[in-house]
């Protein structure tokens, strides 16, 4: 009971804390207007710092705090609600419009027409990113960690193929195979959580690094294959992905084969067990009333 009031009541001086730095920064936000009057040279700096740091940082902390208060109420539906909104929302809305706004100023000086799609890939590397990060400490048991933190590096990777194919179209596959490989291995062990499948999660963990990385090599043979200069030896480039697919196929059909045989062995077991146990049941009961 004392660490559990210790807890509440360390919680409501964080959120006191952030309703105070709340209230600074609403005051300066308010102050914003007449400070570009009194320096014109500034008003530019003075807009970004209101636009895209104070802005985005009340935002952030309204969002954090609603989630910390969620965590203290009573109920598993509460509780993950409010480590989403903490781990994974309110950072994200801090990256979102932080890099909105400074890509709205930055427009002003310099005229690049790739810098909103630069902007637009690293947003995904930070969506990522926060993904991965949240699902190596939020809320949930290690399968569901484990799924999150996939879906999360198959975002980053998409956002490291987006950025890549910006400076050079084919540069960007590798990472797109990679991406794609990730996304797959973290549905399916999300998949694999039904109680009938869990000996499937752990087969599909230990497999998922080796599959994404010859997906990768797959990818990186295709990127060469793109490359002018490289087109006499596609066939070749080709055939070795083929082959490199091949084995990441034998591999998940080995995994699945080996998983799902454990489970109808077990399956076998159980009933095996039931049968007898019902048979040496129903001797005595027929030997009573022979």
């Amino acid at each position: 009971m004392p660490s559990m009031s210790l807890r509440r009541l360390g919680r409501h001086y964080g959120g006191v804390r952030i309703g105070i730095v709340i209230a600074v920064l609403l005051i300066v936000l308010a102050l914003g207007p007449s400070m570009t009057s009194y320096a014109p040279s500034l008003s530019l700096f003075i807009k970004w710092l209101i636009n895209v740091v104070l802005l985005p940082l009340i935002i952030y902390l309204a969002i954090r705090l609603t989630g910390e208060t969620l965590m203290t109420r009573a109920g598993t539906a509460f509780k993950a609600l409010g480590s989403a909104l903490v781990g994974v929302v309110s950072p994200i809305v801090l990256a979102y419009l932080f890099l909105n706004g400074t890509l709205g100023i930055i427009s002003y000086v310099i005229h690049f027409n790739k810098l909103p799609s630069i902007f637009a890939a690293s947003f995904v590397i930070i969506v990522g990113a926060v993904i991965i990060n949240y699902g190596r400490g939020g809320f949930g048991g290690e399968p569901i960690k484990s799924s999150l933190r996939y879906i999360g590096f198959a975002v980053l990777l998409y956002g490291i193929a987006w950025l890549m194919a910006i400076a050079y179209a084919p540069l960007g596959t590798p990472f797109l195979y990679a991406s794609i490989g990730s996304a797959l291995m973290g549905v399916a062990i999300l998949i694999s959580l039904h109680p009938s499948l869990k000996p499937l999660a752990s087969d599909l963990s230990r497999v998922a690094r080796p599959i994404v990385a010859l997906l990768f090599v797959v990818g990186l043979m295709a990127m060469f294959a793109q490359i002018p200069q490289l087109r006499p030896y596609s066939g070749y480039l080709t055939m070795m992905s083929m082959i490199l697919l091949a084995i990441v196929v034998v591999i998940i059909g080995y995994r699945l084969y080996t998983a799902f045989s454990g489970i109808a062995r077990g399956l076998l077991r159980g009933s095996m067990s039931n049968t007898l146990g019902n048979r040496h049941y129903s001797l005595p009961v027929r030997m009573m009333y022979s």
